[in-house]
């Protein structure tokens, strides 16, 4: 490690050769671990500690207990106005980015309470959970958990699940689905936006810090006829998805 005279404190050399180091690091790995670090550099665990909390302060690292040290990803990636109703994959593609989702999970569920109400089902009636962690260029933007209404697909719930599996993988969003699969469509949705810190699961799925602020949408989707067929929860990280919101006078 390169040291230029001696009166700059010798974590700053440190902080400096890690910002180096992140240029070309993968941001789904781990950095080195700290005695790692220490090797490489010819200094004490001490100093690369201190060299990397640095690093966290100003928003640059993040540690997830038991794994390691991660790099913040910067900068907003897609932009959309929350009126607009384009399915996530289409409005990546829009900021001429390449959509594609990881970690996708079709299972049949107990519906609680809340979607019930929203559902307009029994506690306890099974619906089928539609979960994934979408992604821009290979980089985590919002992680969605979808209940879909048993309207959608009557007795045959494996089927359809099939089909969301088979038409996910060829690009199309889930309202792409439910319109080409179904004689319903949706026309238009009902969103509830919430602003909570990520936490552990939304935090790991999004590869950021727990404590990063993210904002939740609740939507409740519904049919040409009114009815309610689908209801999610969006999980979004800001600092790579912005959604605006046009408000116009109404007096």
């Amino acid at each position: 490690m390169k040291r230029i005279g001696g009166k700059k404190p010798l974590y700053t050399y440190v902080q400096e050769e890690i910002l180096e180091l992140i240029k070309s690091w993968d941001h789904s790995k781990p950095l080195p671990s700290e005695t790692d670090l220490s090797k490489q550099m010819g200094v004490s665990r001490s100093t690369v500690r201190e060299a990397i909390q640095n690093l966290e302060k100003s928003d640059i690292l993040f540690k997830r207990h038991g794994v390691g040290t991660f790099i913040h990803h910067k900068g907003v990636s897609v932009v959309t106005a929350l009126n607009n109703l384009h399915g996530i994959q289409n409005i990546v593609r829009s900021m001429g980015k390449e959509p594609s989702f990881k970690e996708q999970v079709l299972q049949m569920v107990k519906a609680d309470a809340e979607i019930c109400t929203v559902l307009g089902t029994e506690e306890g009636t099974p619906v089928i959970e539609v979960s994934l962690v979408y992604l821009a260029d290979d980089v985590e933007i919002i992680k969605g958990i979808s209940y879909l209404s048993p309207d959608l697909y009557a007795d045959n719930p494996e089927g359809f699940m099939e089909k969301i599996r088979i038409h996910g993988e060829e690009g199309h969003s889930l309202f792409r689905i439910i319109d080409d699969e179904t004689v319903s469509g949706v026309d238009h949705t009902v969103a509830q936006i919430e602003a909570l810190a990520a936490g552990p699961e939304i935090g790991e799925a999004l590869n950021i810090a727990p404590s990063n602020p993210i904002i939740r949408l609740k939507e409740t989707h519904f049919s040409r006829e009114g009815k309610a067929i689908m209801f999610s929860l969006d999980y979004i990280d800001t600092n790579r998805f912005e959604l605006l919101v046009v408000r116009k006078r109404s007096f």
